[in-house]
């Protein structure tokens, strides 16, 4: 076998070697299945639930869904039922201009209202616990004016 071949012979070997291990490697591993089952549905007719809404599950299973056309915020416990809300619209404390990103601190939830310039801090027990402005500076996103 001439040199010239013998390094064809090797650089096609490299190239199906190269192509054979993300097969090899697929074929080793088995597919994954994920089965989804439904724990708890809320009806959002029944609840009047606006479009365009979040929602955050605490550790005991309650969740927070923000309501953006009525700027409050849900609450349900674990089981599904309406157990409180907090918020309308207005500017004073406990209400929002928007109801933005939220989320939990510690067993606190926590809501941005991007107009306000504020962040709102909600006790489990759905009650105002806070209200922390931030000053003009600081600017969170893009349009925040």
């Amino acid at each position: 076998m001439t040199t010239d071949r013998r390094r064809t012979v090797g650089a096609v070997l490299a190239i199906l070697s190269a192509a054979s291990v993300p097969a090899t490697a697929a074929i080793a591993q088995a597919p994954r299945t994920l089965t989804v089952t439904q724990d708890l549905r809320i009806d959002a007719a029944a609840q009047n639930l606006s479009t365009g809404m979040q929602l955050d599950i605490g550790r005991d299973g309650s969740i927070a869904v923000t309501q953006p056309e009525d700027d409050r915020i849900l609450f349900f416990d674990a089981a599904g039922r309406l157990a409180g809300s907090v918020g309308r619209p207005g500017e004073g404390p406990g209400e929002f201009r928007t109801v933005g990103l939220h989320g939990r601190y510690a067993d606190s939830l926590w809501v941005l209202d991007f107009q306000l310039r504020r962040i709102t801090l909600i006790s489990p027990e759905h009650k105002l616990v806070r209200v922390i402005s931030w000053p003009p500076s600081l600017r969170l996103t893009p349009t925040d004016a």
